[in-house]
């Protein structure tokens, strides 16, 4: 039983279903929502849960490349079986709807209805389109923030930098990931941006990517969008992380390379928060 439940929390990824969670909660912060605890804790778990089906279908489709590429993740192993993950994948795929409409509003609703529409269309369809994929998970892990957006029914300009520096950071990683199983890929025969582009040009674009986020970091600073405090921040805590991302890059050590990418979403997060209530 237990390594059962063991098995759908890493189908799930639950380390990056509580990114989103802290991305939700950071996003209704920086935007100055206020809203009940009950409400957020609904929020948080309702992506949460979205977050999980995404990652569950995801495995579904991808059982047979995963014997290849990650032959440890709990289909290919045989940790979980089949018939309960297709069971797992329904549930998480109705759960975020019914929390929406019948917990929290219609607007919640219709909006984690178009949500698992979606991620259901990215992984049947959009995935297999190199680079169109990176870039649609890279909105889809800026959405998050959109949850502030309803519950505080205005875009608060200080939501632009987050929205901006997750887009991002999640692009450059998404292709890291990529370049990390491209081996397995190519055996699979599915073709993302570094099997169609190549390793070298890949690589350049995540580099680019992240060297250009580092660049990004003084804007919202002399947008006034933030206060100084911000660039401070950033720069001990965000700023050296990108840089070790692109040494990682250099030695092909992607794997290494896309888990910092990670960190630097978490400690970019952390930061900007910690700025507005310096500012406070």
């Amino acid at each position: 039983m237990l390594s059962g439940i063991n098995s759908l929390l890493k189908m799930c990824r639950l380390k990056n279903s509580l990114l989103a969670a802290i991305t939700i909660i950071a996003g209704n912060f920086i935007a100055s929502v206020n809203i009940s605890s009950l409400h957020l804790f609904l929020d948080c778990v309702s992506m949460m849960i979205a977050v999980g089906f995404a990652n569950i279908h995801n495995d579904l489709l991808d059982i047979e490349t995963d014997r290849i590429n990650r032959p440890d993740r709990p289909l290919p192993s045989g940790a979980i079986s089949l018939k309960k993950a297709k069971i797992a994948c329904a549930v998480t795929a109705i759960a975020p709807v019914a929390l929406g409409f019948t917990l929290i509003s219609i607007a919640h609703g219709l909006f984690y209805l178009a949500l698992i529409a979606f991620l259901f269309a990215y992984n049947k369809i959009l995935k297999r389109l190199p680079l169109v994929k990176n870039i649609m998970v890279a909105i889809l892990c800026a959405s998050p923030l959109l949850i502030s957006v309803i519950d505080g029914h205005y875009w608060n300009p200080k939501l632009y930098p987050p929205a901006v520096f997750a887009f991002l950071l999640t692009l450059a990683r998404e292709i890291f990931k990529d370049l990390e199983d491209v081996q397995g890929d190519m055996l699979a025969g599915i073709i993302t941006f570094p099997v169609a582009a190549g390793v070298a040009k890949a690589r350049q674009l995540a580099v680019f990517i992240t060297a250009f986020t580092v660049m990004f970091l003084p804007l919202p600073v002399l947008t006034l969008t933030y206060p100084i405090s911000f660039l401070l921040f950033t720069g001990i805590s965000v700023a050296p992380v990108l840089i070790f991302v692109i040494i990682r890059s250099q030695k092909h050590q992607f794997d290494k390379a896309q888990a910092l990418l990670k960190v630097a979403m978490l400690t970019g997060i952390i930061s900007t928060v910690a700025s507005i209530v310096i500012d406070l």
